[in-house]
């Protein structure tokens, strides 16, 4: 029996502050993307995350690589992560973030098969709670824009992700799908672009802000 069914809740708007908040100094530019040593969430009791790491996702069409778009990554506690194996870490984390931001337009199709192809490089299944999270972030997301993912490990057994876009939010309860989800950037890389890109997304674990 499944321990925990799935929550899905969807908001037509944004009410209140945003669920996250960059702060601190600025210690990196990804093109027109300023990175922030800092962020606070705003699902719940307010959480500050260290940065791990920035980079640009990019992908290869004819012979060109193309810039897709700008990530950075959060954690309570940068520290307790390998750079070389961040998954166990993360795993043990009370909260995690990630800023996404589109640096072309992107359709909502193609938003969705990519994350698909990455979470089924990982062997997880796309279905149930994930496919109905991935597929509300493709439907509603504008082709292009920013994507804030909060992550929470509220108890265990009981991880709660929220995705804010322009215009909503999605928040999803299950017992491992925070975990999973984060695979797409942290676990096994579904391409070379997701690979150079998990590389940066840990760069500044271990140096100071």
């Amino acid at each position: 029996m499944q321990i925990m069914l799935l929550l899905l809740l969807v908001s037509a708007s944004v009410q209140g502050a945003p669920v996250l908040e960059t702060r601190g100094k600025e210690v990196d530019r990804l093109g027109e993307v300023p990175i922030f040593a800092e962020a606070v969430t705003h699902t719940g009791k307010p959480l500050v995350l260290g940065l791990t790491g920035a980079g640009i996702r990019q992908k290869g069409f004819a012979f060109i690589q193309l810039d897709v778009y700008a990530l950075a990554s959060y954690v309570d506690k940068p520290s307790a992560l390998d750079p070389n194996s961040p998954l166990p870490g993360l795993a043990k984390s009370a909260g995690r973030a990630l800023q996404l931001t589109f640096l072309r337009e992107v359709s909502g199709k193609k938003v969705h098969s990519a994350f698909a192809a990455s979470l089924e490089a990982n062997g997880v299944a796309v279905e149930g709670e994930m496919l109905r999270l991935v597929d509300t972030i493709s439907v509603t997301f504008p082709e292009r824009g920013q994507l804030n993912l909060v992550g929470i490990s509220a108890e265990p057994g009981k991880q709660i992700l929220t995705a804010e876009y322009p215009g909503g939010t999605v928040t999803v309860q299950s017992p491992s799908l925070v975990d999973d989800f984060w695979k797409i950037w942290f676990g096994k890389p579904s391409d070379g672009g997701i690979e150079d890109l998990k590389a940066a997304l840990v760069s500044r674990l271990g140096t100071a802000p």
